[in-house]
């Protein structure tokens, strides 16, 4: 599980990086993802191994190289920090995160028969409950 230490947004960045190209050599995470970032190798480095101490990637010696790749699946790293985001940020109040989603943009009809079907969902569970 996720470590109390938080997940910067850089840091995030690289998780969906690596979460979306499997386990990576650090040559690849300098090169596909540091230098379009224009990131040294030592800052890519220094962050794969914090990744590594917060328990959210693994490395193992594959060959001659270091692969870094997910501790834990991804949706697990993100409903950590939407949790620690919910309870910091909006002071686990729901209705700041409604009005953003509300008035920020349009959404699809997709979006909304999907928003719909968590409402129903949150109700359910609610009511299962009493």
């Amino acid at each position: 599980m996720v470590k109390k230490a938080g997940i910067g947004d850089l840091e995030m960045e690289l998780v969906n990086y690596i979460a979306e190209n499997g386990p990576v050599r650090v040559r690849e995470a300098v090169s596909e993802f540091g230098e379009e970032r224009g990131l040294a190798r030592a800052t890519v480095v220094t962050m794969l191994d914090r990744l590594c101490k917060k328990s959210v990637l693994t490395r193992s010696k594959k060959d001659k190289f270091y692969m870094y790749e997910l501790k834990v699946p991804l949706y697990q790293i993100l409903k950590k920090s939407m949790n620690t985001f919910f309870q910091k940020t909006l002071g686990g109040s729901i209705s700041p995160l409604v009005t953003y989603l509300s008035q920020e943009r349009e959404y699809s009809d997709e979006e909304i028969q999907e928003l719909k079907e968590m409402v129903n969902s949150l109700e359910k569970r609610q009511k299962s409950k009493e």
